[in-house]
């Protein structure tokens, strides 16, 4: 992450040893940020993240689907993949003649799509939530093709809409995806391999449906109440553990928090 920008990336790998407890939202976002930056202090905790507007972000018919469409949400720097999409989708069409893109994002993207996109498009600048959420809910599928994600929510919201997913292993996006289970994955960077989970999606629609239908079971244990038990347990376990301190949790005893969430304890060092 950062690869044009060292100080963003020094700052991002040596934070961690600025403060008592760093709260991080994966376990590669831990990884990340060693505790060996900090010596004697294992100040690392994923607390994780949740899905926003539940009410909003569900699925719908597959009847109602635009079997075709491949949507991608995101902006157009490098790291976030949509120069891999376009590319990938130039394969696709060689396959898939009528295959659809489209785009969703904070920025004016209809230039850049108007010049590069391989495939017929559709531009939607700045949706609101309920506007986004329809639209995951009625691709034919959604494609992230991030290079690093310290989570990646995208891909979460649109399992939660049912719509199939491909994902590249940005790593953070680990803490949800399974390839094979809930969505296919493959590596960061490699278009021909996205191109080919792309096509297998379109055409085979059963496949489609099993993990569309796997991904909103997932995005359903992703709740923001579990994230903010993580992140007060983790609070009230670091004040607890200075000296002179004691102070109760909310599980009632004084655990790791990663321990009482039934996190593994290597959520401390993201191992």
């Amino acid at each position: 992450m950062f690869e044009k920008r060292p100080l963003q990336r020094w700052i991002y790998r040596h934070s961690a040893s600025w403060f008592d407890l760093v709260l991080c939202v994966s376990a590669a976002n831990a990884a990340d940020l060693p505790q060996s930056r900090r010596p004697g202090a294992a100040n690392l905790v994923v607390v994780g993240e949740g899905l926003s507007d539940k009410d909003l972000f569900h699925p719908v018919a597959s009847s109602h689907r635009a079997l075709r469409e491949v949507l991608y949400v995101g902006d157009s720097r490098p790291r976030k993949g949509l120069a891999d999409v376009l590319n990938a989708l130039a394969l696709v069409r060689e396959r898939v003649s009528d295959v659809t893109l489209v785009v969703v994002s904070q920025e004016d993207l209809h230039s850049k799509l108007t010049s590069d996109s391989p495939v017929p498009f559709r531009f939607v600048q700045c949706p609101s939530r309920a506007v986004l959420a329809s639209m995951y809910a009625g691709c034919g599928l959604f494609v992230s093709a991030s290079w690093a994600e310290s989570f990646g929510l995208p891909p979460l919201e649109a399992m939660a809409c049912g719509a199939p997913v491909v994902v590249t292993d940005s790593r953070g996006v680990r803490e949800y995806a399974r390839n094979g289970a809930n969505c296919l994955m493959v590596p960061a960077r490699d278009q021909g391999a996205l191109a080919e989970a792309i096509v297998r999606l379109l055409l085979d629609r059963t496949l489609a449906d099993r993990l569309g239908a796997a991904g909103v079971a997932t995005a359903k244990t992703f709740d923001w109440e579990q994230a903010v038990d993580r992140f007060e347990s983790a609070i009230l376990w670091q004040a607890g553990s200075r000296p002179g301190r004691s102070v109760t949790t909310p599980s009632g005893n004084g655990g790791h928090p990663c321990e009482m969430s039934g996190l593994s304890p290597s959520c401390r060092t993201g191992t």
